[in-house]
């Protein structure tokens, strides 16, 4: 029987939306299949396979530049990124969501055609009655993309296969991406392949998340980390958010914790 449990959301930054992901964010080969494999949908899951072997024939690298904020070596567990990073002002939104409840009267998600923002928690929404588009949520503890990071965070410059971030394990059913992950463990688990990767490499990788082992694959950076930034140099590849494509921009993403709460099977 499943019981309430904490659920760790992603607050998304690109450079003209906010978005509220629960599921993942990609740039470079995933993103890439899953959504150029749409045209053959109709071969329903085998899809993935076929696009995944002409991806791999062609070996596409993107240039840019991926930061990323590691958690706190000095913990045993990420909980210390809860406490960093969970807003002072949780019952003054809470306040200020319950004062306008009866006006939250049109929720949508990140592929809706009329919005580009993801309702989370009541974390978003669109009032029908005025244009003004509000959204509620905690402020962003990361500086505002554009800016400079502070010296924590860890910059990586160049070519990349691809990068992927994921809060829960699974992506699909058959694809333990985050075998470590927890729904509110207070971290974005972020995986980075640079070009750099053999494609032999770059096979295990694929194979590897069916089981988990993709992780301690050579040339695979994966790591735990409380916040990230992507600044893409070409256009060469798409971006997505929950498996849905957004604007192609310099996007950021930093880790919301216990900020819904979802029925799930606790062991």
């Amino acid at each position: 029987r499943g019981m309430s449990t904490p659920l760790d959301l992603v607050r998304v930054e690109t450079e003209n939306q906010i978005l509220f992901s629960f599921l993942s964010i990609g740039w470079g080969l995933l993103s890439d299949v899953d959504i150029e494999s749409e045209r053959i949908r109709a071969l329903g899951a085998q899809r993935f396979t076929m696009w995944t072997l002409a991806k791999l024939v062609s070996m596409r690298s993107h240039r840019g530049t991926v930061s990323y904020l590691p958690v706190d070596k000095d913990s045993d567990t990420p909980s210390s990124t809860r406490r960093k990073l969970r807003f002072d002002s949780e019952g003054d939104v809470r306040s200020m969501m319950s004062e306008d409840a009866g006006r939250r009267d049109s929720f949508y998600s990140v592929g809706s055609r009329k919005s580009n923002y993801l309702s989370a928690a009541g974390s978003s929404y669109e009032s029908l009655a005025e244009d003004t588009v509000r959204t509620f949520g905690p402020p962003s503890r990361i500086p505002p993309l554009g800016h400079p990071l502070p010296s924590e965070w860890t910059v990586v410059k160049g070519d990349f296969v691809m990068v992927h971030a994921s809060y829960p394990t699974h992506l699909m059913t058959d694809c333990i991406f985050a075998p470590d992950a927890k729904l509110d463990d207070g971290c974005i688990w972020l995986c980075i392949i640079k070009s750099s990767i053999s494609r032999t490499h770059l096979v295990q990788f694929l194979l590897g998340m069916s089981s988990g082992t993709h992780t301690n694959v050579s040339d695979v950076i994966f790591v735990p980390v409380s916040a990230f930034r992507i600044e893409p140099e070409t256009s060469s590849s798409h971006l997505t958010v929950d498996g849905e494509l957004i604007e192609h921009s310099s996007l950021q993403a930093e880790i919301l914790p216990a900020m819904a709460n979802v029925f799930a099977r606790v062991q």
